[in-house]
């Protein structure tokens, strides 16, 4: 995935195909994405470091 495609995908939000999650991330939480994903026709997850202290 280039810049531009990331972009775009950042630009559309969360959808049933893109999941954003903020870093640090329970273990729980990425689990249950990855399985909501396995269980649909796949999908993307992508993790960002909060800026947040």
């Amino acid at each position: 995935m280039d810049s531009i495609e990331l972009g775009a995908r950042l630009q559309r939000g969360e959808d049933l195909h893109t999941e954003f999650k903020a870093w640090p991330v329970h273990a729980d939480d990425l689990a249950a994405s990855i399985v909501a994903f396995a269980n649909t026709d796949s999908g993307q997850l992508r993790l960002f470091q909060s800026s947040a202290s």
